[in-house]
C-alpha cells in the first residue's frame, strides 16, 4: 500500500523576497490528486529572526478542509513552516488518499500537523558551467575540490570555496553523464554518451586511461575501495567490472534483463545475508571486491542486487515505474526512487515486497545521496529534501529547477541543476 502525504511548498526565492519589508511570498499545501491550497507570508518588519505573521488560508479545496500556515524565519537562510490540516471525511466521499485509510468510519475527523524547514542556498556558483546546460553529475572531496559534467560535454574541476574553475578535462565526444573522484581526491573517473570511461589526473587534467567496451552511453560508475577496480553501468543494460591498471574489463553482468541502467550504488555486504561461493574463476586483478554488493536501478522498473565478487544475482525488487536512483539507508534497508515520484524502502532479507512505499506531491526522483541515517533526494520539480531511515522528512533545500545530481563533504550539500548552476547549502546535521 502506498502512503500518500501532503507537502508544503514555498516560493523558491523566498529568502531574497523576505528581506524586503514590502514583499510577500507564496506558500502552499499540496496533496496528491488535489488542487494546491495557497497562502501568503509577509515579514512584520524588515529584520531577520522575527516571527512571521500567521496566515489563514482563504481558498479552500473543499468545504471539509481547513488549513492554517505559520512560519518563523531562522538563522542561516532557513525558514520553518508548519501547517495544521484538518479533514473531515463525509459519508460517500471518494477516497482521495490513494489507499491510505486515515479515518475509521464516515463522519470522523482527524488533524495532523506538517512541519518543514526550508534552507536557501548559501552560495551559487554561476561560472562553472554555461547557463541552461544541465549539470548531469558532480562530486566533491573533503580536500575542497569539486568536479562536474554537463549536457554540453564539459568536465571541469573547481574549488568548493568559491567555484573557481581550475581544470578542464577534454576528451569525451558528446554529453558526459558521470564524473566522480577516486578516494585519493587526485584522480577523476568520467563516463558519457560516447560509451567510454576515462581516468584523469586532477592535478594536471591529463587523461591517463580510456576504458572501452560498452555499446551505449555510460550512465553511472562506482569505485571499488581505493580504486584498483571500478564499476560502470550503461544504457546497453550491462554492468562491467574493470581493472584500471590495464584498462581491461574483468567481468560483464549481462543477464539482468534490465533495459537501460539509470544508476548504481556500491556498498559492503550485509551480515546474515546468504551468498553462495563464486561459481566462476576470479581474476587476480580483482582487488578488495570480496563482500561488495551492487545495487542497480533500471529503466524496466527493477532494482537488482548483485554480489560483485561472486558474480551472482541476490534479488530483484519490482516497481511500477522506472527506477532512477538507489542507496542504502540502514543496516538492512535500501531505498529506491522512481519515475512516478514514489520512494520504496526495501529490507534486503525480504525483498519480495517493500517495507514502505511513500508518495508525496512531487515530480519524478532524479538523484539520491546517502547521508547519516537517511539520504538526500532530489526531483525534477526542483525540490531536494532529506528523508531519514523511516522516510520522515523535515528539511528541504530550495531551488528553482530540476536537480539532477548531489554531493556532500560532511559540511555542505552541493546540487547541480538544469539551469547550469551549482548551489551550496550548509548542512547542520
Amino acid at each position: 500500500m502506498i502512503e500518500i502525504r501532503e507537502r508544503i511548498i514555498i516560493q523558491d526565492d523566498w529568502d531574497t523576497a523576505l528581506r524586503n519589508a514590502n514583499d510577500k511570498i507564496w506558500i502552499g499545501l499540496k496533496k496528491h490528486g488535489s488542487k494546491t491550497i495557497y497562502g501568503e507570508l509577509k515579514m512584520k518588519e524588515n529584520v531577520i529572526d522575527e516571527t512571521i505573521e500567521n496566515v489563514e488560508i482563504e481558498k479552500k479545496l473543499h468545504s471539509n478542509h481547513q488549513s492554517i500556515f505559520s512560519a518563523r524565519l531562522l538563522k542561516n537562510r532557513q525558514i520553518n513552516v508548519s501547517c495544521n490540516v484538518k479533514k473531515q471525511k463525509i459519508d460517500g466521499d471518494d477516497d482521495k488518499d490513494g489507499g491510505r485509510d486515515d479515518d475509521d468510519d464516515g463522519g470522523s475527523s482527524d488533524e495532523s500537523r506538517i512541519n518543514l524547514t526550508f534552507k536557501a542556498p548559501d552560495q551559487i556558483f554561476q561560472k562553472v558551467h554555461s547557463s541552461w546546460k544541465t549539470i548531469n553529475c558532480l562530486d566533491v572531496t573533503n580536500g575542497g575540490l569539486g568536479v562536474s559534467c554537463d549536457s554540453e560535454g564539459n568536465v571541469r574541476i573547481w574549488l568548493c570555496e568559491d567555484g573557481e574553475v581550475r581544470r578542464e578535462l577534454k576528451g569525451h565526444c558528446g554529453e558526459v553523464y558521470t564524473s566522480k573522484f577516486f578516494p585519493s581526491g587526485l584522480v577523476v573517473l568520467t563516463g558519457g554518451a560516447d560509451t567510454q570511461l576515462k581516468i584523469w589526473s586532477a592535478e594536471d587534467g591529463k587523461c591517463a586511461a580510456t576504458l572501452k567496451g560498452h555499446r551505449q552511453g555510460v550512465t553511472d560508475t562506482a569505485i571499488v575501495d581505493r580504486g584498483r577496480n571500478v564499476v560502470s553501468a550503461s544504457r546497453d543494460g550491462t554492468v562491467k567490472l574493470w581493472d584500471c591498471s590495464q584498462s581491461q574489463c574483468l567481468h560483464t553482468f549481462d543477464w539482468l534483463d534490465s533495459g537501460p541502467i539509470n544508476a548504481c550504488y556500491l556498498m559492503g555486504s550485509w551480515s546474515g545475508l546468504a551468498i553462495a561461493p563464486p561459481a566462476l574463476c576470479i581474476s587476480d586483478k580483482e582487488v578488495l571486491t570480496e563482500g561488495k554488493i551492487l545495487l542497480v536501478a533500471t529503466e524496466r522498473n527493477k532494482l537488482s542486487c548483485l554480489a560483485l565478487h561472486n558474480k551472482q544475482h541476490i534479488f530483484t525488487y519490482n516497481t511500477n515505474s522506472a527506477c532512477n536512483g538507489c542507496t542504502r539507508v540502514s543496516e538492512y534497508d535500501v531505498l529506491v526512487g522512481c519515475d512516478d515520484s514514489t520512494l520504496h524502502l526495501v529490507d534486503v532479507r525480504r525483498a519480495s515486497s517493500a517495507v514502505r512505499i511513500l508518495q508525496e506531491s512531487r515530480s519524478k526522483v532524479l538523484a539520491m545521496l546517502s547521508h547519516g541515517a537517511g539520504c538526500f533526494i532530489s526531483t525534477s520539480d526542483g525540490s531536494c529534501f532529506y528523508a531519514d531511515e523511516c522516510l520522515k522528512t523535515g528539511q528541504e533545500f530550495t531551488a528553482p529547477d530540476s536537480i539532477f545530481t548531489m554531493s556532500g563533504d560532511g559540511r555542505y550539500l552541493y546540487t547541480g541543476c538544469r539551469d547550469g548552476l551549482i548551489r551550496r547549502y550548509k548542512v547542520g546535521f
